[in-house]
């Protein structure tokens, strides 16, 4: 399904609002007191920390200026923020320079690969039993 021009900018406009909500959303409210913000699953179920386990809470220091505190609760938000502003940054600077040759990486294979393999070893290393491993576990309480 091909969508007008129109319709693709009502959706990009959606999108932009949308996210505009959740991230007031989440500067002002800390998920760490919050029942109504979504829990994961695999924690819950197995006690295991997946590798998006206290994201939401990183999300929140993150906006409020608190970047320790963020990197405590997960520090692959850093990762995939770097990766999000490089990706959209190239391709604004390829939109202002179409001639330019310049290759943006997080659409190559070895990037996707490399981000597989870093995010499988976190999700290992977090869940280790042993110091210093356990400080890639998010804080309790």
């Amino acid at each position: 399904m091909k969508l007008s021009k129109p319709a693709k900018y009502s959706l990009i406009v959606a999108a932009a609002l949308l996210l505009v909500v959740l991230l007031g959303v989440y500067s002002q409210v800390n998920p760490q007191g919050n029942s109504w913000f979504p829990s994961c699953p695999l924690h819950k179920y197995t006690g295991l920390h997946c590798p998006g386990c206290g994201t939401q809470r990183a999300i929140h220091h993150t906006l409020n200026g608190d970047f320790g505190m963020a990197m405590r609760y997960n520090p692959l938000l850093l990762y995939g923020l770097v990766s999000l502003i490089y990706a959209y940054g190239i391709k604004a600077y390829k939109r202002i320079n179409p001639d330019s040759k310049i290759t943006n990486i997080v659409y190559t294979a070895f990037y996707g690969w490399f981000s597989l393999v870093l995010v499988s070893i976190y999700f290992v290393l977090r869940n280790l039993p042993w110091e210093p491993f356990t400080y890639l576990a998010p804080p309790v309480g």
